[in-house]
């Protein structure tokens, strides 16, 4: 409907709206302040079935509902009403239409190490137990996330970042309220008496370890509890490097992890130069310098350390 992308494109640049087929994406004003980092709320330009033009739904909090709840929110111009048989119900439907579900047949290999992936070493992603996905005529790269050992989930990325979508996605289940990605590389690899970075994401880990230092993933900047915490005791590392990305909620998690953490470990936080940055960006060098920074400052100062889990 021609006045809905009307009322889109008037909207201000940080909504970061972006067309893809039948449907715009904007950043949704619902969660992370409505300035989350990557646009995950999708409105529908044209009826599609029972499902009328307008209708919206948020892939990152869940909110849904019609083109008038939205515009409100932003302060665009409301529809007229329509018939009543655009229901909540088709919303939900149209929703459901685009979440994932389970593939019923796909092809796993093992990925090849001469292969990199997003600037990530193919040998690197070996040692993490990367995993080629194909289905139909699409590929993903599939990271394990393993605990003593034991594959409890898997993270399936897009072979490129995903500018109006998500480029990763969890598997089911609960593990993911209570692992790290990295859990285990991080564990072993003679890493012993060497800092830890807690980051937010895979990638975030990954470039931890190309640069022959050790990271885990909390896998959200939101989804910090004391599972998580007791699993960085389990590491035991000397030192914690926070290395959250630099925007309001990486923020927030340094902050929550430096209050839970401070206690246990002597905690750094690496503050990057630039906002909307993360340990991805980083070069090298760099995290070699800021890691070897963390050891000195722990063989300089002692720290009597407490040790004790979270119930």
């Amino acid at each position: 409907m021609e006045h809905i992308l009307v009322q889109l494109r008037g909207l201000p640049a940080h909504r970061m709206l972006s067309i893809k087929g039948n449907r715009a994406v904007i950043r949704c004003p619902f969660h992370a302040n409505g300035f989350e980092r990557t646009p995950s709320l999708g409105v529908l330009l044209e009826d599609k079935g029972t499902v009328p033009a307008g209708a919206w739904h948020c892939f990152g909090c869940g909110k849904h509902g019609h083109f008038n709840t939205l515009a409100s929110e932003l302060g665009m111009k409301l529809l007229s009403r329509r018939s009543e048989r655009e229901s909540r119900s088709s919303v939900l439907s149209w929703g459901d239409s685009f979440k994932e579900s389970p593939v019923p047949k796909e092809n796993v290999f093992k990925w090849p190490k001469s292969m990199s992936w997003r600037g990530m070493p193919g040998v690197l992603l070996g040692k993490f137990g990367a995993e080629s996905v194909c289905v139909g005529s699409s590929f993903l790269i599939r990271l394990p996330v393993t605990y003593f050992d034991n594959r409890v989930g898997h993270i399936d990325c897009t072979l490129d970042k995903s500018p109006n979508g998500r480029s990763y996605i969890n598997s089911p289940g609960p593990w993911i309220s209570s692992n790290l990605f990295g859990f285990d590389q991080s564990r072993l690899g003679g890493f012993k008496g060497r800092p830890l970075w807690i980051v937010e994401g895979p990638r975030d880990a990954l470039n931890v370890h190309a640069a022959k230092c050790r990271a885990v993933a909390l896998l959200g900047a939101s989804s910090i509890n004391a599972d998580k915490i007791n699993r960085i005791q389990e590491i035991d590392p000397p030192v914690v490097v926070i290395a959250t990305d630099s925007d309001d909620a990486g923020d927030r998690a340094a902050a929550a992890l430096t209050d839970l953490l401070s206690s246990l470990y002597p905690v750094r936080r690496y503050l990057f130069k630039e906002r909307n940055k993360d340990p991805a960006d980083l070069v090298h060098s760099e995290i070699v310098r800021a890691d070897q920074n963390a050891a000195n400052s722990v063989r300089t100062h002692s720290y009597a350390r407490k040790h004790r889990r979270y119930a």
